[in-house]
């Protein structure tokens, strides 16, 4: 602990699991020791953010904004001017750390981690918390939103829907609804964030309820069901958005595999028919 207190900058390793309790400490009647914690640690990371995994920046992130949310008068005043300056360094850099996150886990391809993409998502589409700490910077919004709305659509597109799939569409949804985004658009280039996102989801999901009947004839090769809560809260969200959901086309007749288990036969086949007419 002295060693810290001498050389700060060994906090920044740290960062996260140092933060994430800090609002519980100071509902226990540790505040001041918490926000005096806090504001090394913020100004330390704001430093040296690029030590920071994306998850990490996060959670040091959202760690002292729940402890900002605790906070009155003096420690909250000392604190807030920090988590300003460390949110809008963040904000401002988030981009560059996601482009350079994916070359160091080597997955340019297939985009980041979801769970990293959701958690940035929620936490600057959670307005209320960032408030604490003025908001998020005006001239970082629009360009952060719009490359969130990338790395969003590339985690969706991905797989199947899944609870991260919910997870991001309902975060910009959220932050939709406070900017006036439309969630549909005609083309590409005319795509708000909601709607880029929105589109990838929906593709997504249009592709898992489709059913190719002329390669599959075994019902264990038909993609698996949607899980029922992630189906109904895709449901809800994009009536909400105005949107209409995805819809499983027709099944088209079953394969030979399914007539011979289920004892039925396939119609008869009328050209082959007609040359053994022919022959005879």
């Amino acid at each position: 602990r002295g060693g810290a207190a001498r050389e700060p900058h060994r906090l920044v390793a740290h960062a996260a699991e140092l933060c994430a309790p800090l609002h519980a400490l100071a509902r226990g009647g540790a505040s001041a020791s918490a926000s005096a914690l806090a504001c090394v640690v913020a100004t330390e990371v704001e430093d040296q953010h690029f030590r920071l995994t994306l998850r990490q920046a996060q959670a040091a992130m959202r760690g002292c904004l729940r402890l900002l949310n605790e906070l009155e008068g003096e420690e909250a005043s000392a604190l807030r001017a920090r988590a300003a300056k460390l949110l809008s360094t963040l904000a401002r850099n988030l981009p560059a750390k996601c482009r350079a996150e994916c070359v160091f886990q080597r997955r340019r391809a297939e985009g980041l981690d979801a769970s990293d993409v959701v958690a940035w998502c929620e936490l600057l589409a959670d307005a209320p918390l960032l408030e604490v700490a003025g908001g998020l910077p005006k001239e970082a919004g629009a360009e952060l939103w719009r490359h969130l709305s990338q790395e969003a659509a590339t985690v969706a597109r991905r797989g199947e829907p899944d609870e991260a799939t919910v997870a991001l569409l309902r975060a910009f949804a959220d932050e939709g609804q406070r900017r006036g985004w439309v969630a549909s658009a005609a083309s590409e280039s005319d795509a708000s964030p909601l709607a880029a996102v929105a589109s990838a989801v929906a593709a997504s999901w249009r592709r898992a309820v489709a059913v190719d009947g002329e390669e599959l004839e075994d019902e264990e090769h038909e993609p698996l069901p949607l899980h029922s809560e992630v189906e109904e809260e895709l449901g809800l969200l994009f009536a909400r958005l105005g949107l209409e959901p995805p819809s499983p086309p027709p099944k088209p007749p079953p394969g030979p595999a399914v007539l011979r288990r289920e004892g039925g036969r396939r119609p008869p086949n009328r050209s082959v028919a007609m040359a053994t007419a022919v022959f005879e």
